[in-house]
């Protein structure tokens, strides 16, 4: 009985136990998008108020604002890449239950798929249906008129 295996529900899953681990996907483009932002508009306040307390900032700042780039802009690409970044933080966390979607769901798409063809059946039959009846009065209409002409 000692040679049995026994596995424990609670026990590691097949991929923990062959040392896979399941990493959320996009992490490093995540940590770009936040590290980035955050740098971003660390930048663009530093270079907006900083000018108050440094004359080395205030060169730095005309030269840098001869090149094209004003602080604001820079505080607001920032905080975009930041909020962009913590987008893809909740998706990329919420990617991996969802990689492994149980039957039930895919059961319930089933039956949605069926019924939308079964709905779609109908209204092919139904168009059909009006589209001969409008031929119908289409050329009672015709010989309406060739009657009175």
């Amino acid at each position: 009985m000692a040679d049995k295996k026994h596995k424990h529900p609670l026990g590691p899953s097949n991929a923990q136990s062959k040392g896979q681990h399941q990493k959320p996907r996009g992490g490093f483009y995540t940590f770009l998008l936040l590290t980035g932002g955050l740098a971003s508009t660390a930048l663009g306040a530093g270079a907006a108020f900083g000018s108050e307390y440094s004359w080395q900032l205030v060169k730095l700042g005309r030269i840098v604002h001869g090149a094209g780039v004003q602080n604001g802009t820079l505080m607001m690409g920032g905080l975009i890449l930041f909020g962009i970044g913590l987008l893809s933080r909740k998706f990329s966390l919420n990617a991996g239950p969802q990689a492994a979607a149980p039957a039930r769901k895919d059961r319930t798409l089933e039956t949605l798929s069926e019924t939308v063809q079964r709905d779609l059946l109908q209204l092919k039959s139904t168009l059909f249906q009006l589209s001969e009846e409008l031929s119908g009065l289409t050329e009672a209409q015709e010989a309406l008129v060739q009657a009175q002409a």
